[in-house]
């Protein structure tokens, strides 16, 4: 029984881990084409268990951007790219749809090249959708990400900037967002920990059930064998004729 106890103690520690284990993210970044180029692949990495259907992001430095027209699931009519739609500020700003709700753009676990992004020399950095527009105070997009159903996908957005090392200036770069991933809430981690305890507890019920019925059998046993010894002590006490008396 100790050993079962231990068993479910370790499933109970491990799905409490399994509970705490680090969130995903999705990552997008400019990489150069070739050493020197003025032009950038634009990649998106995702990690999360969802596929992802829209990007909406923010670009500095950027010239241009040619969609990658490839990608299963893209809508050339819904995505765009401007450049410097917003006033007092040095940005454009890149969309880039799937087709309909529900069809995947970049699939979960998936890195996808959304096209070549074309920029001054002094290389391109992506900014979130969630960047507030000073003269507003209101972010551009409101968010960088959708699901393929639409769905808001948000987190710890933070810079991503795999070419930045001091003490050279950092103008190239991406950004990532850190989302916990909804499947490995505490209420399912509480759920299968009950589920564990309730499964130990059948098995101790079922040693201590096996082990009573053990011990009626032999006091059944028990009790039959002293009977036995009664009657042949104390036959009187059975049915048996006892001795005879006389009043005279």
């Amino acid at each position: 029984m100790r050993r079962r106890l231990v068993a479910a103690s370790a499933l109970v520690l491990a799905l409490g881990a399994w509970g705490r284990a680090s969130a995903a993210e999705v990552i997008i970044n400019p990489y150069p084409d070739s050493s020197g180029s003025n032009t950038f692949g634009l990649y998106v990495q995702n990690s999360l268990g969802v596929p992802i259907g829209s990007v909406n992001v923010v670009v500095e430095n950027g010239t241009g951007f040619e969609l990658n027209t490839t990608i299963p699931g893209v809508s050339p009519a819904d995505s765009v790219y401007r450049v410097r739609p917003l006033e007092g500020v040095p940005w454009d700003v890149l969309i880039v749809n799937n087709t309909a709700i529900g069809v995947t753009l970049i699939p979960a676990g998936a890195t996808v090249r959304l096209g070549t992004l074309s920029a001054t020399s002094a290389g391109p950095a992506i900014l979130p959708g969630e960047t507030i527009y000073p003269p507003t105070g209101e972010s551009v997009f409101g968010l960088s990400f959708l699901d393929a159903f639409g769905n808001p996908i948000t987190g710890y957005v933070s810079k991503y900037a795999p070419y930045c090392e001091y003490p050279y200036p950092c103008t190239t770069y991406g950004f990532s967002i850190t989302v916990p991933e909804p499947e490995r809430s505490l209420a399912v981690v509480l759920a299968l920990t009950t589920l564990a305890w309730a499964a130990a507890r059948r098995a101790l019920m079922q040693r201590w059930l096996v082990a009573g019925s053990a011990l009626v059998l032999a006091l059944v046993a028990w009790g039959r064998a002293s009977a036995a010894s009664t009657v042949a002590i104390f036959p009187r006490f059975h049915g048996s004729p006892g001795p005879t008396t006389s009043t005279s």
